[in-house]
């Protein structure tokens, strides 16, 4: 069961389609990436090899935690999800779009396009501590503050998080997660808010470069508690 909440923070979201993103991406086969099968999936993330000092390296996409759900649940992640998680967070069937590699198992990584207030729902769960309400745990507490808390090798990412560690060295307070096209949900414990963001905004990718600032800007707005927000229409 933890392993999802883990992975749930990543997913990759898109608030619309245009022609600038089908044109890029309406060409990618889904089903392989992160890998098409088990053993493709196994085999899919190659190491960098000049790194053998326990140096941190990040993966893009990945589908090994997709079988390791499958064999602790008997589900994969979407079934799992849909019978364990959601229903508790109130996510409905129409909130959220799930792809599947050629073996027809659920991505665990990638690949789950969601509306901005399911996923400020996901946000929420950790804000709360792994609670969906007063009366159901669905993720254990000691997971999600380890989740936040990075590790020695990094100490700026957590489990499937970005974490803050130059101002909260213990454990972070204030945490983020970033997909592609600049999607994000950002937590603030210390002033109990919640910010989910959608966007399609791929130019950066799509240019051979990194993403721009505008999510670190994001982050900086949403911490600042000063600033409010209107509830959307």
């Amino acid at each position: 069961m933890w392993f999802f909440l883990q992975l749930s923070f990543h997913y990759n979201v898109l608030s619309s389609s245009d022609w600038l993103v089908d044109a890029a991406f309406g060409t990618i086969d889904y089903g392989t990436m992160g890998g098409e099968d088990f053993l493709d999936s196994l085999n899919y993330n190659v190491l960098d090899p000049s790194k053998t000092n326990n140096e941190f390296e990040y993966n893009l996409v990945g589908n090994v935690l997709s079988y390791v759900i499958k064999e602790r649940t008997r589900m994969n992640p979407e079934e799992f999800a849909e019978s364990q998680v959601f229903p508790l967070l109130g996510i409905a069937d129409e909130d959220y779009l799930w792809h599947s590699n050629h073996d027809g198992m659920s991505y665990s990584w990638h690949g789950i396009f969601m509306t901005a207030r399911a996923l400020a729902k996901l946000g929420m769960l950790y804000l709360q501590r792994g609670h969906a309400n007063t009366n159901d745990a669905i993720v254990d507490e000691d997971f999600v503050l380890k989740s936040t808390q990075g590790t020695d090798i990094y100490p700026g990412y957590g489990y499937g998080l970005w974490t803050a560690p130059e101002e909260y060295p213990e454990r972070s307070t204030r945490y983020f997660t970033g997909g592609m096209g600049e999607n994000g949900v950002y937590v603030d414990e210390n002033i109990n808010r919640v910010f989910a963001l959608r966007s399609n905004n791929y130019i950066p990718q799509l240019a051979g470069g990194e993403v721009d600032e505008s999510l670190e800007a994001l982050a900086a707005m949403v911490s600042d508690p000063t600033c409010s927000f209107s509830e959307p229409n």
